[in-house]
Formats: C-alpha cells, structure tokens, sequence
C-alpha cells in the first residue's frame, strides 16, 4: 500500500497566464547567482498569490479539487481578507466521505529548482472547525504527461492517451511532500509555513490550500521563497516524531482513510498507554477491497537516505479482525519501497510494544513513518510512537541498483 497521497485534477480548463502578479521573495541568507535566478524565475511562475486577479467567481490562475459532493463550496471572498480586495475561501459542511478539498496551482518545468528547498508562507484564517483541519502544502512531482498537458491546454487523461500511456504505466511519480494541518479556531490572519526539498528529476510543483473534514478556512498573501537546502544531519537515537503521545490536537499527523463511511483517526481520552490521549482508529464498514488506514509523520529530507531508522511504539486492539501494524515507507527517484508489516496483530489485545526497522534507500528523498490498521471492523490504539535514525544502512546499493 502506497502513502495516501493527493491525486491532483486536471479541468478541462487549463490553466493559461491570464494574469502575471510576480511579488518580492525574500531570502536574509546570501544567494548565488543561480538561487538568485530561480527566485525570480519561481516569483514569476507562481501567480495571483495574493488572490486578487479573476473573473465572476474565482481567483485566476488558482484551480479547486472536484470531489462531486455538495457539502463543500469554494468562495471568492470580497469580505474578509488580510490585505487588497480578496481572499481564497473553502467551506465544507460535511464529512462523511473523507476528501481533501483545495485551491491549487502548478508550476511546471520546475527543474530548474532542483536541490533547492521551496519554503510556502500563506496567511490563514479558520472558522467553525468541529473536527475538521486546514492546510497549506507543496509537493514535487516527475510527471511528463502533466507538463504536455499544459503546454497543449488539454486535460491530464488526454494528454495521457495521446502520449500512448496506458492507466497501469503512468509514469507519474510523487517525489517530495511537505503538508501543515490546522485545527484551531483563528480569528486574527497567521501566517502557516512549510518547507520542501526539490529532489532530483523533479519538473512540476504543486501548491496547496484546503481543508480536510468540516469548517471555513481562508487563505491570503501566499509567499514561495527558494532556499538553500537544510544539511544538518539527524541525530541518532532522538524521537524525530513531533506529538508522538498524541497529547496536543493531530495537526503534526497525516492520515490516511479508506472511502468509508464513520472510518475515522481521533484522539482518545478515556484509553492511552501513558499520559492523556491515545489515537484511536475505527472503521465501522469493511470496503469490498483491501484498504488501509494510517496516522503518518513525513520527512523531506535527504538527510534519512541510506540510514537504519527504527519505527516503534504501543498498541491495543479490540475485536479487530484485520490487522494493525507500524510501518516505514521511502520515496526516490526509484519508486516507493518499505518495510514489512511483521508481526502485525489482531483480535482483542492489551497494550503490546512493537517494533519494525528498515534500511532507507539511498537516492530516498522522502520517508513515511506510519501506524495504521486494515481498514475493517474493530478498534486499534496506538500511543507513545518513536522514530528514530540507528545509523548507517548497511545496504549500501541504491535501491534496483
């Protein structure tokens, strides 16, 4: 099972240079010549980022996910925003099927940023978050089908056809993903940022604005600054999971979610292994497939590649037919590759240690730590999660070298 991850939608309206709004990136930190370049060339690239340009009722050169509910409205806000006219809006009153809806936009032929951090700074408002999250996020795409079909003003699927790609061999792979949920009330504009790594082969980015589950969020004054990339190395035996014991709200988390109704990743008060809180995972239907869900930490970082790393923590099961597990996933240049689920447990169980290590590849550019659970009738709990870094893999091929 891949990540969950965010298949982006391509309309049948392309997106075309209507308007060009290039805004200053700042950088305290001296560039070379060739950062400089690419600051300018992505400062013209991302457009409209303050929502100000567009037609009747959308922002130009922003695109909206089509998830074919009616719970959700994607609004061009004249009322409240934090400076010029407008702000970009997403309400969504329901949250039986779980979908996460945005504003997006691309930049493609985005090589020129590769080995270079992006850094996205939106400013964000929120309202009426009875469970639901904001979000800003990047992500870095190898995707050659997406980039012809820009360039020829068509569809993604079309563009696939004609390009002679069959379903099962898109050559669409994801490379880089930096994503920061929230999930407080804000009534005061707050800037939220997020920093991704460009790796290697990388030729279109994608900027995100949105929310999961239900609530009004607003989003103003987008920033995208190119940096140079972060080098420090990670320390060994250090917990790198931000709220491993989930006793703060899940904005540090990732989930993903089968397509079923009440499938749902909550924090627990009335069970937990240490402290408060524990995360409790109940899907109440079993899918007619064999689906999954996960609470994952992501890590964009070059700094994990070609390391031993060591994923564990404590679970509990009750009357779980399927079964629950931890589990590390790598993304490369190479495609996806991850550990096994060992000796992953079901049925009614007390709190229980498990553990599970894996040898990151080299050429790995970003790395899932997950707890999860086959998505079916049951309730697992996970608590007191730790990943940490061992040392050197002592693989030292690069993966399918």
């Amino acid at each position: 099972m891949s990540p969950q991850r965010q298949p982006y939608v391509a309309l049948a309206i392309p997106l075309t240079v209507l308007a060009l709004l290039a805004f200053a990136l700042f950088d305290s930190t001296p560039q070379s010549a060739d950062a400089q370049s690419a600051m300018t060339q992505t400062a013209t690239r991302f457009r409209n980022p303050g929502f100000e340009d567009g037609g009747l009722f959308s922002p130009t050169d922003w695109d909206t996910t089509v998830a074919g509910v009616p719970t959700v409205l994607f609004y061009w806000d004249p009322d409240i925003k934090r400076s010029g006219a407008r702000s970009a809006s997403i309400v969504n009153a329901g949250d039986a099927i779980p979908v996460w809806h945005n504003w997006n936009q691309m930049i493609p032929k985005a090589g020129d940023l590769i080995g270079r951090d992006l850094e996205l700074t939106v400013y964000v408002r929120s309202s009426q978050m009875s469970g639901g999250r904001g979000y800003v996020m990047l992500q870095a795409y190898r995707d050659t089908v997406m980039n012809q079909a820009l360039d020829e003003g068509i569809t993604r699927e079309e563009a696939r056809i004609k390009m002679g790609y069959k379903y099962a061999d898109d050559p669409q792979l994801e490379l880089g993903w930096a994503r920061q949920y929230f999930s407080a009330e804000i009534e005061e504009w707050t800037p939220l940022k997020v920093r991704m790594f460009v790796p290697p082969s990388t030729n279109l980015v994608i900027i995100r604005v949105g929310i999961f589950g239900s609530g009004q969020v607003w989003f103003d004054d987008a920033q995208l600054a190119v940096r140079p990339p972060a080098t420090t190395p990670l320390p060994l035996g250090k917990n790198l999971l931000a709220n491993p014991g989930f006793e703060r709200p899940l904005d540090d988390w990732e989930f993903s979610l089968p397509p079923t109704p009440q499938a749902t990743i909550i924090r627990d008060s009335t069970v937990a292994h240490t402290g408060r809180f524990s995360a409790k995972f109940t899907a109440p239907v079993k899918a007619a497939f064999q689906t999954y869900m996960n609470a994952c930490q992501v890590y964009n970082t070059r700094n994990l590649s070609g390391r031993r790393v060591r994923l564990s923590g404590w679970g509990k099961t009750e009357n779980l037919i399927d079964s629950a597990y931890l589990s590390v996933f790598s993304t490369g240049m190479y495609g996806v590759d991850g550990s096994l689920a060992g000796d992953a447990f079901s049925g009614t169980r007390d709190w229980s240690f498990y553990s599970v290590e894996f040898d990151v590849p080299k050429e790995t550019y970003t790395v899932w730590a997950r707890a999860g659970v086959q998505a079916s009738p049951g309730t697992t709990w996970w608590d007191d999660l730790k990943f940490e870094v061992l040392g050197a893999s002592p693989k030292t091929a690069s993966k399918g070298r």
